[in-house]
């Protein structure tokens, strides 16, 4: 059952910086929201359940639950069909939830700081 409203954001393709490692692009638009569902693990992970009108979601795309103001970095993701019902189908994605908008993972006990 669904627990929260999920939308997505695209990364744009990768490029170069000026000293040759691959950056990540810009998110796009958001798309959705979808009903989803969101589940915290014990290693800090996050497990996802995403709308299939979300895919293909890549590593690096952004799952957003705008309503709780929580955002997720994908690690991997996964299309779940059903061969019996396609209205049960969906995206399974792990993801690390994002911090203050930031890229650092969010872990027990720690917090950003902003300060090296």
């Amino acid at each position: 059952m669904p627990d929260r409203q999920l939308g997505v954001q695209h990364r744009a393709a990768g490029a170069e910086d000026g000293h040759g490692e691959l950056v990540v692009g810009a998110p796009g638009g958001l798309l959705g929201p979808w009903p989803g569902r969101g589940h915290e693990r014990g290693d800090g992970s996050w497990l996802l359940s995403v709308d299939p009108a979300a895919w293909p979601l890549a590593a690096d795309d952004l799952v957003v639950d705008s309503d709780a103001g929580l955002e997720w970095s994908v690690l991997e993701a996964e299309r779940m069909q059903s061969s019996v019902d396609p209205g049960i189908d969906f995206i399974r994605a792990t993801g690390r939830l994002r911090v203050g908008g930031g890229t650092e993972p969010a872990e027990a006990g720690r917090r950003f700081t902003h300060q090296p």
